[in-house]
């Protein structure tokens, strides 16, 4: 009994809690019932005989439940790491220390180009800093692009899966090559001012399946400055 009991606190757990919690369909009552039985090997007999076949059926019907139940957390698990996974990927940092930013300017959008004087969608954001300012990458992901690109200047890419990419622009210096992994925090550039740009910046952007998003949202500027030099240092390690 205590079994059993153990067993529907896993199974109440299971469906109300681990299954809620990462988006996952509870096991219907048909399959919990389906995982449940026995076989009876006595149609007719004594007493004493009765009971030995009822405790069969039960230790059949928990052998059942926990067949069950492994096969339940084997997918929860799975959903669990694709989760770690999408979260440790998805951009969720800013790319410069903000005690080293000497100016965030959030213009995502139309604006007038400060070179070519006309009006532009600009895609990204620009966070301007000293040249050499380290810029760190905001999630896991693999290099793509690592090189001098016209207007960008000299430029990183990284795909974080997911749908989502990074861009990181007018860099001074790149410190990584394309097809390496990044993870969340690594330094990969240092800022500067090249291709088009009017000064010292990192240009910043954030692609979501192949369109432009604003940045601003995946730029967890309030982080306490204590969890962002956490972050740099196990990225350093």
């Amino acid at each position: 009994d205590s079994t059993l009991s153990t067993l529907g606190r896993i199974e109440d757990e299971d469906d109300h809690h681990y299954r809620i919690l990462l988006n996952m369909e509870k096991l219907s009552p048909e399959i919990r019932k389906g995982g449940s039985g026995g076989h009876s090997i006595v149609q007719s007999a004594t007493a004493g005989v009765r009971e030995i076949s009822e405790g069969y059926k039960k230790m059949a019907s928990i052998r059942s439940k926990i067949s069950l139940e492994n096969q339940s957390f084997r997918a929860i698990r799975k959903r669990l790491k694709d989760k770690e996974g999408m979260l440790a990927s998805r951009p969720a940092l800013q790319p410069i220390d903000n005690r080293r930013l000497t100016r965030f300017h959030p213009a995502f959008g139309m604006r007038l180009h400060p070179v070519h004087a006309d009006w532009r969608f600009h895609h990204g954001l620009d966070l301007t800093a000293d040249t050499g300012t380290p810029v760190y990458a905001t999630g896991d992901g693999l290099v793509t692009v690592a090189k001098y690109s016209g207007g960008y200047g000299n430029v990183i890419f990284v795909n974080h899966g997911y749908g989502f990419e990074t861009r990181y622009a007018h860099l001074s210096r790149i410190k990584v090559t394309e097809g390496q992994k990044v993870t969340r925090g690594e330094l990969i550039g240092l800022v500067g001012n090249t291709g088009v740009s009017t000064g010292p910046h990192l240009h910043y952007e954030v692609l979501y399946k192949d369109k432009w998003i604003n940045p601003i949202h995946f730029m967890y500027r309030d982080l306490p400055q204590a969890a962002f030099n956490q972050i740099i240092r196990e990225a350093s390690r």
